[in-house]
């Protein structure tokens, strides 16, 4: 399985305003600074990874001048020999900034839900219960927010919200206007399994682990795949949406209590530098 968080980080303390912590092995773990009650103010996903986007990236066809990570946010191995877990990524409620894993995975801290409402299906309620998923009703177009629809919680610009690491933002979804719409037969490989874009759109070759999603009741999925885009809809979210059966689209029909992977693309024009 995935190791723990406890694996990944360990001596975290909070210095003035910094926050503090050891990274031991790749992985993915989250800390969060708390009151004097207990409550949570803050939280972060570290993604502890030997991934450099500024060698391991992807550059699409119509867009070349954007560089976009060969990986979904917190994949630790894109590759698939290296088996299951190594290829899965984390799945985010559209606009929220904290992830859910895989339902194989075992996690330090146990993710609970609730259904949205007056009370939960707020944008604090949400920072301060980053592992609670909130469940959408049909009356909301089944947003995990209740009133108040929010259609900046991301963007084509980054936010506060947007979980990518710095210098780093969601895609929109124009990242993939050069891929082919419609029934492509082979574009999927089940012996990966998942989505593999070659020459013809992506430099090199993109592929998508087919790693499933969550819908707004949070019961997962694994016979499609869905990449969350930074674009709200009137009511949902634009998604780039894959089938087995060989169907690519951009979607905005699923509701943003969904929880899907994203990939990040850089936040300036040009290949980042990163730091070792």
């Amino acid at each position: 399985n995935a190791p723990s968080a406890d694996e990944v980080i360990s001596d975290v303390v909070l210095e003035g305003g910094d926050v503090m912590f050891n990274a031991n092995k790749n992985g993915n773990a989250g800390i969060a600074v708390l009151d004097a009650d207990g409550n949570i103010l803050w939280s972060w996903h570290i993604w502890a990874t030997d991934y450099n986007p500024a060698v391991g990236f992807d550059t699409y066809v119509g867009h070349e001048d954007t560089v976009v990570m060969d990986r979904e946010l917190g994949v630790l191995s894109h590759d698939a020999a290296a088996g299951k877990y190594a290829n899965l990524p984390l799945y985010y409620q559209w606009g929220r900034k904290d992830p859910f894993t895989h339902p194989e995975v075992e996690t330090t801290v146990a993710c609970s839900s609730v259904v949205s409402g007056t009370n939960h299906g707020t944008e604090k309620y949400a920072a301060e219960h980053p592992n609670t998923y909130i469940t959408g009703l049909l009356i909301t177009g089944y947003d995990w927010m209740f009133a108040g629809r929010n259609n900046g919680l991301w963007s084509t610009e980054k936010t506060v919200n947007d979980p990518c690491p710095a210098g780093w933002k969601v895609a929109d979804r124009n990242i993939w206007s050069g891929f082919p719409t419609g029934y492509t037969t082979d574009i999927y490989n089940a012996t990966i399994p998942g989505w593999v874009f070659d020459s013809r759109y992506s430099a090199p070759d993109a592929w998508y682990y087919q790693s499933g999603f969550y819908d707004s009741q949070k019961d997962f999925k694994s016979n499609v795949q869905g990449i969350w885009s930074s674009e709200a809809s009137d009511i949902c979210a634009y998604y780039l949406g894959m089938g087995t059966d060989g169907q690519v689209n951009i979607w905005n029909d699923r509701g943003r209590a969904y929880a899907m992977p994203v990939r990040c693309v850089a936040d300036i024009p040009e290949t980042p530098e990163v730091t070792e």
